[in-house]
């Protein structure tokens, strides 16, 4: 809701700008374009900004380093139309957990604007990066209920990249 109003706050100065400046509005022929552009823009900058990116980037540094001892996978999932995709399993709680307990983060945690995995949990839920919740996976031959499954491929559109550690 907030976004829609600043959105009509910067389209309204366009418009009275251009038409008291008497400046020619052919760059943007139409205000859906000058909305496309905006949209873009807004697609652009946006992940970077959401503290569930900055987690998520801490989070794959931890686990190349192997610094994340907590329960989590890499595996392919399996989408209706039959293409795979590969995605990390975990835990919401768990990787706020290792945030706020490992002494090497604890600047980082006290920066971050979210303290609890259920809110981290509620941010990934809304980003596009989520492919399933409540998944149930065997883990060192251990069961592990309630993993959510996070897109690689779509981390990798916010600038994360991640280094699988899978077994052939």
């Amino acid at each position: 809701m907030q976004s829609n109003h600043r959105t009509a706050q910067v389209l309204r100065f366009f418009v009275v700008h251009c038409h008291s400046a008497s400046f020619s509005q052919l760059r943007y022929k139409s205000i859906e374009n000058l909305l496309a552009e905006m949209s873009r823009h807004s697609v652009d900058t946006d992940g970077s900004r959401l503290p569930w990116v900055w987690i998520m980037e801490i989070l794959l540094s931890e686990l190349e380093a192997r610094r994340y001892d907590y329960p989590h996978c890499w595996d392919r999932v399996k989408h209706a139309d039959g293409h795979t995709e590969m995605a990390l399993f975990i835990r919401p709680n768990h990787v706020m957990d290792h945030l706020s307990t490992a002494p090497h983060l604890r600047a980082k945690f006290d920066a971050l604007p979210i303290k609890t995995g259920r809110i981290f949990k509620n941010q990934l839920l809304q980003s596009p990066v989520v492919l399933a919740d409540g998944v149930e996976k065997t883990i060192h031959g251990r069961r592990q209920g309630h993993l959510t499954a996070i897109s690689l491929p779509q981390l990798e559109k916010l600038g994360l990249y991640a280094a699988p550690d899978v077994q052939p």
